[in-house]
């Protein structure tokens, strides 16, 4: 029997391993996910479908995160965007994405975290 859908949520990292326990822990929670491999294939989802959130990690082999904000800014998308960070480097807590709409940066490598950080930007209206 397949499970209504609760949010589409597109994924973007070219780290395969990490892109499929993402996705796996994410759809286990009842998410519709779509994934891309890179910053270019991200690019091309967002031009062609609507998503209620948007995962980017922030090293892509093909296209920075920074890159691929500055070019989500040209598409009319409005789901927000959280940083999936390798390793924690923000100096003292600072957002370093802020006015590129990142929405939060949170720890690849906690799906908890994700989960978490996924349901509080979804939890916020938006307009």
């Amino acid at each position: 029997m397949k499970r209504p859908w609760q949010h589409r949520i597109l994924i973007i990292d070219s780290d395969e391993g990490a892109l499929t326990v993402i996705n796996n822990f994410l759809m286990n929670e009842g998410f519709e996910t779509i994934t891309a491999c890179g910053g270019e294939q991200a690019v091309h989802l967002l031009r062609s479908g609507q998503y209620d959130v948007i995962l980017v990690d922030d090293h892509c082999a093909d296209l920075t995160s920074s890159c691929f904000l500055k070019e989500l800014l040209r598409i009319p998308q409005n789901a927000p965007v959280i940083v999936l960070e390798s390793a924690p480097y923000r100096p003292c807590g600072v957002v370093p994405y802020n006015s590129l709409r990142a929405s939060r940066l949170v720890s690849k490598w906690r799906p908890c975290e994700i989960l978490e950080g996924v349901r509080q930007v979804l939890s916020v209206p938006r307009i």
